[in-house]
């Protein structure tokens, strides 16, 4: 089959799990035998003509700039932004045109951000079958991320349901759509009116699920680590004040912080605190080796969290923010989420831990959940793919929904 995966960036730029996860999703598809290629909407970067054996295509519109930076400040520019795609006529038509050169059998949109719903909209004109992939909050949110002021959003605001009236009739007209969790699937029921979403949870690389290290923790020296975006956001600054409290640096256990330093974190002050150790970016294997507890203390409410499935792969212990997918990607005793984020309950739980986790009850727990670790291998995902895109691809058009009343 020739399948069309659409996104926004892609390697040799910088990525993030979506981009990630769509290379991983192409690599897999390919492998069992469909012709695949990338169709992107970010003009602005150059790229090569393939990756990973699957050639890439740039669809792009009127040049509207690069999406501007998320903060209170940027709002409405970033409302704008986002507005400007989705009402790009040149974009439409171009999406017509190299639809009707390409002709897929299907497209799976990988990310709506820069393409909008042109993209979509040609395809529907068109006849070509196309499946929502739900992976963030762009879908309904202009900044995709469902958070203003550092609060989480209980809904859509007036201005994102005004931005996001027709990706949310698109999504409802599409054939499937998919859910990379079960919250984002209620997100999809309960903010775009898609009453179906089926859930197709990420995987990680298969080298993170091969040969597990041992439990190796020793309750005299524990080491704990964080991995990711250095932003509010994520919970970092929670952290480290929670760190601190807790004085565990100054009885010898450590704190390892691994990740980019991004715009809005000001308080560099806390990497130097007793027993924390800044490394900057790291690989994440190794580094989630060495570690007995992986902190994930997420503001926002995570889509997914692969950093959780990363950590758990490879044994350890994973203490997540309470919002978003967290509660439903951690097996019962392989991990717990916090009451809330605070540098208080933080703090708690670390001391906690540091009396009570021990090495045998957590090799007992890994053990009794390898099965359900096992949902998050390539192989599960790309065999829900390839049933999703062949039954898609075997429907009459007619019989596409048409959006609910």
């Amino acid at each position: 089959m020739r399948i069309l995966i659409q996104g926004f960036n892609l390697a040799p730029n910088d990525l993030g799990g979506s981009e990630r996860s769509a290379r991983e999703l192409a690599g897999g598809l390919r492998a069992i035998g469909h012709d695949l290629r990338f169709v992107l909407s970010d003009g602005s970067k150059p790229y090569p003509a393939e990756i990973d054996g699957i050639p890439i295509d740039i669809v792009a519109g009127l040049p509207i700039g690069k999406s501007p930076l998320h903060g209170e400040r940027a709002f409405l520019s970033r409302m704008l932004w986002s507005l400007r795609g989705e009402v790009d006529a040149v974009l439409f038509l171009r999406a017509l045109a190299y639809l009707r050169v390409r002709r897929p059998d299907v497209i799976l949109m990988n990310n709506p951000a820069g393409h909008g719903s042109a993209f979509m909209l040609a395809a529907r004109w068109l006849k070509i079958p196309y499946v929502p992939i739900l992976r963030d909050y762009g879908w309904v949110c202009a900044f995709g991320i469902m958070m203003r002021g550092g609060r989480n959003c209980d809904g859509l605001c007036g201005r994102c349901k005004s931005f996001s009236v027709a990706r949310r009739a698109l999504l409802r007209r599409a054939p499937v759509t998919v859910a990379i969790s079960q919250h984002m699937q209620r997100v999809a029921r309960d903010l775009a009116g898609v009453g179906t979403a089926r859930v197709v949870y990420n995987s990680v690389p298969d080298t993170f699920h091969a040969s597990p290290p041992a439990v190796r923790l020793d309750p005299d020296r524990m080491r704990f680590g964080y991995i990711g975006r250095i932003h509010p956001s994520k919970g970092v600054v929670d952290l480290l004040e929670g760190w601190g409290r807790s004085a565990l640096g100054e009885q010898g256990h450590r704190l390892e912080i691994a990740g980019d330093i991004q715009q809005g974190f000001a308080r560099a002050d806390l990497l130097e605190a007793p027993g924390v150790t800044y490394l900057g970016r790291v690989e994440a294997l190794p580094f989630l080796d060495r570690l007995d507890v992986l902190m994930v203390p997420a503001l926002w409410a995570e889509p997914f969290g692969r950093t959780i499935i990363e950590g758990l792969a490879r044994r350890c212990y994973v203490v997540a923010g309470p919002r978003g997918a967290t509660k439903e990607l951690i097996p019962t005793g392989c991990g717990e989420t916090l009451p809330e984020v605070t540098a208080e309950a933080v703090s708690n739980c670390l001391k906690r831990l540091q009396q009570t986790l021990r090495p045998d009850a957590l090799s007992r727990a890994f053990d009794a959940q390898a099965e359900s670790l096992a949902l998050y291998k390539a192989a599960r995902m790309i065999a829900d793919y390839d049933a999703i895109v062949r039954e898609c691809a075997s429907r009459p058009n007619a019989t596409f929904p048409r959006p609910a009343p």
